[in-house]
């Protein structure tokens, strides 16, 4: 059995009730269907992102970012995490990702849609009010 988690752009996004409770991406023609995580975490629900992408965790509370088709899946660098906060978007060209930490501390990552590359913003850690 599947839980529905919404759609992001042409996909379907769905998270498996049953361990190791993988998370998939289907597009609406059934043409492409992609595991996201073959090991998710239902504790930390996926977060969809208005600009199509995906933001959630595997197994180890991994943080990540991918788009549903797997042209772009990018770790973040935070360690173990238990939340996951969408946090916005900048000129067009970056996105914006919050992650908190067991430890107590949130993380602020921006993702370079040009690059495609995700660097975490030094001097952002500490709290965030989502």
């Amino acid at each position: 059995m599947d839980y529905f988690l919404g759609t992001v752009g042409r996909y379907a996004v769905f998270q498996d009730a049953s361990a190791p409770y993988p998370i998939h991406a289907a597009r609406e023609d059934g043409a492409i269907t992609t595991t996201l995580a073959a090991t998710g975490n239902l504790a930390v629900p996926p977060v969809l992102l208005s600009s199509g992408r995906i933001l959630y965790v595997d197994s180890a509370r991994t943080a990540w970012v991918a788009e549903p088709d797997l042209s772009l899946q990018v770790a973040l660098g935070a360690g173990p995490v238990d939340s996951l906060y969408d946090g916005g978007r900048g000129d067009g060209n970056r996105e914006f990702y919050v992650t908190h930490r067991f430890s107590g501390f949130y993380d602020t990552f921006v993702l370079n849609v040009d690059s495609r590359t995700v660097d975490r913003l030094l001097g952002h850690q500490g709290y965030f009010l989502p």
